[in-house]
Formats: C-alpha cells, structure tokens, sequence
C-alpha cells in the first residue's frame, strides 16, 4: 500500500459540524511533528473512540505538492486488498487539537488516526462496525474524498512518494538498531568459531543473571556489531557476536568476524545496516592483515639483522686471515731479501709492515698494462736492489765458513792472540746477523 494524500490546506467541516483551517504553515508543523516514538497514528475502519483495532500504521507525514502525506507501513495485507478494489475509497483524519491536553505535541495539530471509510460493510471476518465519534480534543474530518485515479504526472510523483515513505522506514528501523561492537579490542587469530558459545561465555562475564541490576550489559554491546536500541535490557537485542572471552576479556575473534561478514548480506535488517556490519567486519580483518604483515615486517627484519652480524663477522674473520697471509708472504719475502743479502736483518720487520700496509691500500701506480699495486711496486722495488753483504767471503778475503779460524803466519810474524780472539767474536756476529765484517768488528770492540 503506497502513500496517500491525506490533507490540504483549506476550511473543513468536522464530524460535529465545526470548521477548521489549516494554512500550508500548519500542514507543515504537523509533518515535522509527527514523531511515532510518541504516538504512532494507527490505520483504522471508520473513526474508533479507542484507536482499535489497527490494520496498519502511520510511519512518517511528508508535505510536498500542496498535500500533507501519510507514509503507511506494517498494512494488513486483506485491508490492503481491499483498498486496492476501492472498497473504502474515502480517507479521513483524526486530529489532536494543538491546545488539547492529550496532545503528544502540543501547540501543533497532532495526528490521531487515518480512518478508512466506505459505502458498504467490510467483507473482512471480523471487521468491526463503524462508529464516528470524537474525542476530547480531537478534531474528526469526514469530507476529504480520496484521490481520483491519477494520471502519469500522478503516477511518477506517487511512486517518488512511496520511495521516500520505504526509504523513512527503513531510516526508522535503521534508527533502531545500532552498531554497538568496540573498535578497539586485542585481536584474537583464533581457528574456530561458536557463535553460541561466545555469547554464553559474554553473559557469564557481564554478571551472568541478564535480570540483575548489576548486570553489565555492555559487555553484551561491545562483543556484538548490532543491537536494538529500543530494547537495550534483553538478550535477543544483540546480534552478530564477534568476539571471545579470553582471560576475563573480549577479544576480536578473527572467525567470528569472517562469520559476521558472511552472514551480513542475509541480515534482517535495513539494506544500509547490512553495509555498516560488513563494513565493521572489514575494517577489524584489515587490522588482522596489518599485524600478520608488521609481524612479518618484523621476523624479516630480524632475520636481515642476524644475517647482517653474520656477514660482518664473516667480513671481519676473511680480512683478519687476508692480513695473516699479507704478513706472512712478507716475512717470507723479507727472510728471501735477507738471505740475498739484499736487505739487512735489522730491516727485517720495519719492511714487513711496510709490505703488509702496502697489500691494504688501494693505490695503483702505473696506466695501462703497466699498472700495479702499490704492494706489487713495493716488492718488484725491492727484489731489484743490489745485494749490500758479500755472501761467504769477507771484505777482507778472509774466509768466513766455520773451521778457518787458523791462519798461516810467515816466518819472522807472530800472533796477537786478544786481537785474534777478537776476530774470532767478530765472524761469529758478521754470521749470525749477516752483516758486514768491519761492522761486526766494530760492534765487538765497543
């Protein structure tokens, strides 16, 4: 049953022959008032004294056309039926005056109730009679004529009309239930899901006896996407549970949201509402994929950080043995030098460090083919100097390999025999440190 218009501004005579006006001012006021959490205009046969019994309700007055509207909803369908064969063809207002005490909304015409009027008896079992009476305060109008049969102007403005009407209904019942589930519970990545059980498990830590005083209901709220906000103190109020007790708090299940995101296209509940539950459910299943990717973020980090010790200590160890073996291929150069007497023993070590700071060092000396190390220069610089110590023999010519201590002395010359010894210190030096004879001499006679 789509929407009908229901008054106009103008003069009217009431059911006790009175007169009334209304200005388009006051049709206004009285769509804007009309509130059905504080009277819900029932949809009657005829004007009852009582309201009953109702065949459908009024959600919602529009003004718009010259016309106050009546928005019906919750239409018995066998009344329904019968309008739609013409059987009660008229419509009429019950009205609260704006100055009656019963008024829901004083100062402003009120709307009681749509009675339905027709030629003859209803044919419905159990229809009441027709009783046209007022009420204390209440203004009856009997001579509004329902609308003749519109023409497509008509048609498409009624249709707008009714779209409206089911869009202000499902406003009203969109109203009602809420989104209640907390946003900001710890996260549980759990394998499986009890829709029962876990609001079972939510009950006992809301205090467990739903008709206490102290009982906590929300618990129930936070651990539920929706519920009805017109009933808040029952059970039944709370749909679409999400979340788990774990150690005496909730938790976003990350199964009872899929499962809340599956069954949210299904939903009885206006379509938008169905929307805000997926939306809900999306929005904490991110957060799943945001934690399961900075915990990945982590572990990989964490791996780059202990392969990155690894490779330096890798890096330390490989250039800590490259140094060994620079050093040793430099002594084992400098002992060749030394035996070549190319270098002097005292030499020795200075030139090894010497040879094993020129293996560190990136320099190249050189273009071309003819380019090399400074390492490389250093050793080819020094296998080229000349030999400084004759190797076994003397500046003297006197033989220095073990067992020539004697000497042949002329006739006529004798030995000093201090000096001889002497002598004999002086080749021992000269051979043990391989330096020159004079030298060693002078060492030995200090």
């Amino acid at each position: 049953m789509g929407p009908f218009r229901l008054l106009k501004p103008g003069r009217f005579v009431t059911a006790d022959g009175s007169e009334v006006e209304f200005t388009e001012a006051d049709l206004r006021a009285t769509a804007e008032a009309y509130d059905p959490s504080l009277h819900e205009a029932p949809i009657v046969i005829g004007h009852p004294q009582d309201n009953e019994p109702a065949w459908g309700w009024v959600a919602a007055l529009r003004w718009g056309k010259g016309h106050l509207w009546a928005l019906p909803w919750n239409v018995e369908p066998a009344f329904a039926e019968l309008v739609a064969q013409r059987r009660y063809s008229r419509v009429s207002a019950s009205l609260y005056r704006p100055d009656s005490p019963s008024n829901p909304k004083p100062g402003v015409w009120y709307l009681r109730h749509v009675g339905f009027l027709g030629a003859q008896p209803p044919a419905v079992k159990g229809l009441p009679p027709v009783r046209l009476s007022e009420a204390n305060g209440v203004v009856v109008l009997e001579d509004l004529q329902a609308a003749p049969e519109p023409g497509l102007v008509d048609r498409v403005r009624e249709a707008l009309v009714q779209l409206l009407g089911r869009h202000a209904a499902e406003m009203q019942e969109e109203e009602r239930w809420r989104i209640g589930g907390a946003r900001d519970l710890p996260l549980l990545d759990d394998d499986s899901w009890d829709g029962d059980e876990a609001r079972e498990a939510m009950v006992r830590l809301a205090g467990g006896d739903p008709g206490s005083e102290d009982f906590d209901w929300s618990v129930l709220r936070r651990g539920h996407v929706i519920y009805d906000a017109a009933e808040p103190r029952l059970l039944g109020s709370y749909k679409f549970p999400f979340a788990k007790v774990v150690g005496g708090q909730l938790r976003a299940s990350r199964r009872g949201l899929i499962a809340a995101l599956q069954r949210a296209p299904q939903a009885d509940v206006p379509e938008s509402l169905r929307e805000r539950i997926a939306a809900f459910a999306r929005a904490y299943l991110r957060r799943f994929e945001e934690e399961n990717m900075s915990e990945a973020i982590e572990a990989i980090a964490k791996e780059r950080d202990e392969l990155r010790s690894q490779v330096e200590a890798l890096n330390r160890e490989l250039a800590s043995l490259r140094e060994r073996e620079r050093r040793a291929a430099a002594e084992a150069l400098l002992r060749d030098l030394a035996r070549e007497g190319r270098v002097l023993p005292a030499e020795a070590a200075a030139l090894a460090e010497l040879l094993v700071l020129a293996g560190s060092s990136t320099v190249e000396l050189g273009e071309g083919d003819k380019k090399q190390t400074l390492r490389d220069w250093l050793e080819a610089w020094l296998r080229g100097l000349p030999p400084r110590v004759p190797l076994g023999r003397s500046r003297a010519g006197v033989d220095l390999e073990e067992g020539s201590a004697a000497f042949r002395v002329p006739p006529g010359y004798s030995v000093d025999r201090e000096k001889l010894e002497l002598l004999e210190r002086a080749r021992a030096v000269a051979r043990d440190q391989n330096i020159d004879l004079s030298d060693a001499i002078r060492m030995v006679a200090r």
